[in-house]
């Protein structure tokens, strides 16, 4: 992606106005929704739905809302780089067999893993949004415990877990299922849900 789209694209998108500026700085749900048009708009191949497209556009953002003179804007590339990715490669030491004992084991408070002793590692503004990120300190599996939304059916109705996979490539083997196999974002494969612990 050249500089001058990058440009295009952030000042296109947020339209240089403070109101969205704000939006931008506070949700990261923004991000992650651009980040999908942009991927469904490209033809095959050209770019990759991970955090290395996240952080081009996040480098593209800061870019075009700088040029539109925006004052204080806090960089949300640099604010990004503080916690750990979604959608990248990481590494996991344990088995597949673990990530199964662990998936059959997640408690209905996800509170209980601090117990347990998982690290909390989400983004503050994506807790408050109702996504919660974990990492176990043994074997640095990474799981995510989505709230469930209010007046909403299905998996999302439900509070639910995922687990990522430390092998990632793009969406379609972005999470694992209940025996560690890689699923497909968005799949029912890849909701799994409290066992109580």
């Amino acid at each position: 992606m050249t500089d001058g789209l990058r440009r295009e694209l952030a000042t296109g998108y947020f339209g240089g106005q403070q109101t969205a500026v704000n939006q931008a700085r506070g949700t990261l749900e923004v991000i992650d929704t651009l980040t999908d048009n942009l991927v469904r708009g490209l033809p095959n191949g050209t770019a990759r739905p991970d955090g290395a497209l996240v952080e081009t556009i996040t480098d593209g953002l800061t870019a075009g809302l700088a040029k539109a003179g925006t004052v204080g804007y806090t960089d949300v590339n640099s604010e990004l780089k503080q916690y750990p990715k979604e959608g990248e490669p990481y590494q996991y030491t344990g088995t597949r067999e673990h990530v199964a004992e662990i998936a059959a084991a997640l408690p209905e408070q996800d509170d209980e893993l601090l117990r347990r002793g998982w690290e909390d590692i989400s983004h503050p503004n994506k807790r408050s949004h109702g996504f919660h990120v974990y990492r176990e300190s043994s074997t640095g599996l990474k799981i995510q415990f989505d709230v469930a939304k209010q007046n909403t059916n299905g998996e999302v109705g439900r509070n639910h877990y995922h687990i990522f996979n430390p092998d990632v490539h793009n969406y379609d083997d972005k999470y694992l299922d209940v025996f560690g196999n890689p699923v497909a974002k968005g799949t029912e494969e890849s909701h799994i849900f409290p066992k109580g612990g």
